[in-house]
């Protein structure tokens, strides 16, 4: 803009100068769909990257622009595998992407019809129910502190086993009463 005479001298606007409600959505700088403003620790505006279909918008604590994450809830993961019931040791099931919650675990042994199911929480005892359906046909029994057991027909002798949470997955435990033979299958769906 020309003017006549002497060019203004230049001086900052404040809050003062603006009118409430002045400035409209046209004059606001573009920006991302999706995106929401916010402020940083420093009081200045930033914007909140758009997250991904699913995930909801989180605090990150004071001193932090919020941010969009997966919801802790809701999640399920199924783990499956096999293990040599004359072992014992740990097996570290990883990869569930979050913290299970609860758990439900069977175990069955190759070839036999004796198996055992049990619902698991992480702040509970767990409580297992177990059906060695070849020593005595439809017999239920159940144990507190163990998540599978099974029982070896041939040699009368059992394997168990323990379970811990952990921030991935689970770790189970193998244990034995006398010397169990054969291989134990294993499903587990864990809740977060």
């Amino acid at each position: 803009m020309g003017y006549i005479g002497q060019t203004p001298t230049a001086v900052a606007l404040d809050g003062d100068d603006l009118a409430n409600d002045i400035i409209t959505l046209a004059k606001m700088a573009s920006g991302t769909d999706g995106n929401i403003i916010s402020y940083d620790a420093s009081g200045n505006p930033v914007a909140i990257a758009t997250g991904s279909d699913g995930q909801v918008l989180t605090s990150t604590g004071a001193g932090s622009p919020p941010a969009f994450e997966g919801t802790a809830l809701g999640r399920s993961f199924l783990m499956a595998g096999t293990y040599d019931m004359s072992t014992t040791g740990t097996i570290a099931l990883t990869g569930a992407g979050f913290v299970p919650q609860a758990a439900v675990i069977f175990v069955v042994e190759h070839g036999a019809s004796g198996a055992s199911w049990t619902l698991s929480t992480i702040d509970e005892s767990d409580q297992i129910v177990y059906d060695f359906h070849h020593s005595t046909a439809d017999t239920y029994a159940s144990n507190s502190g163990l998540v599978g057991i099974i029982r070896d027909a041939a040699t009368d002798a059992y394997a168990k086993l323990s379970m811990a949470y952990n921030a991935d997955g689970v770790t189970l435990t193998k244990t034995k009463d006398a010397s169990p033979v054969g291989t134990a299958y294993y499903k587990i769906l864990l809740f977060g």
